[in-house]
């Protein structure tokens, strides 16, 4: 699996090196290089990040240096992406257009052009919760509290009323919220009645927890 989606060499004949990482322009396309009428896409930038971390895992769990630090380099890499290009602050000085400044973050990334929206769906929920499931112990490198600040309140103040919001998408919510404020989370999560196929009551309730605590991710990767 590991050498279908991440292949780092040239010389395989059976697997391309690198199919969806793209080392120009340093992330994912959702793709891989198949591009649409508008180039090539990314939505979901926090699965790539899982990708990434789980090819670190394997490396780990197998002992084998080289595949955990293709994981590293490749997660760093799409990361850091993520933050420049999806994550907006105030501060960011990537699109000309204010309206992704307003909005906290991008939906859908292209080669060509750049929308606040997602594949699936329009409500805001939806754009800004994609780019942060699932949530594992990588996505603590992931979310920085600098811009979950400024994210969260355009979030919560769009959503929590929404009658189209479900329970599941209520929870990817309220774990991001439980980056900046985990007490209140913790609160909240007592309130749901389901979770998304993608989570579960022990993975929130962890996470949760482990903001409160000393838990960093941000070890996994390189300097």
């Amino acid at each position: 699996m590991i050498r279908d989606i991440c292949n780092p060499s040239s010389s395989d004949t059976l697997f391309t090196p690198y199919r969806y990482f793209d080392w120009f322009v340093g992330h994912s396309w959702a793709a891989g290089l198949f591009a649409f009428g508008d180039s090539r896409n990314q939505e979901s930038t926090s699965e790539a990040v899982n990708a990434w971390y789980g090819v670190y895992l394997y490396g780990l769990a197998s002992n084998n240096q080289n595949i955990m630090d293709l994981g590293r380099t490749v997660l760093a890499l799409e990361i850091a992406s993520a933050q420049k290009y999806w994550h907006i602050t105030s501060s960011s000085d990537v699109y000309i257009d204010e309206v992704f400044k307003q909005n906290k973050v991008v939906g859908v990334l292209w080669g060509n052009k750049v929308d606040y929206a997602t594949f699936f769906g329009a409500d805001d929920f939806f754009i800004h919760c994609i780019q942060m499931l699932p949530f594992t112990p990588m996505t603590e490198a992931l979310l920085s509290a600098n811009w979950v600040k400024e994210e969260y309140p355009v979030l919560a103040s769009r959503s929590l009323s929404s009658p189209n919001l479900t329970d599941g998408w209520r929870g990817f919510i309220y774990l991001d919220h439980a980056v900046i404020d985990p007490t209140a989370a913790w609160q909240e999560i007592q309130t749901l009645q389901g979770y998304d196929d993608g989570n579960s009551k022990t993975n929130s309730l962890y996470w949760v927890a482990t903001r409160m605590g000393t838990a960093d991710s941000t070890k996994l990767l390189p300097a």
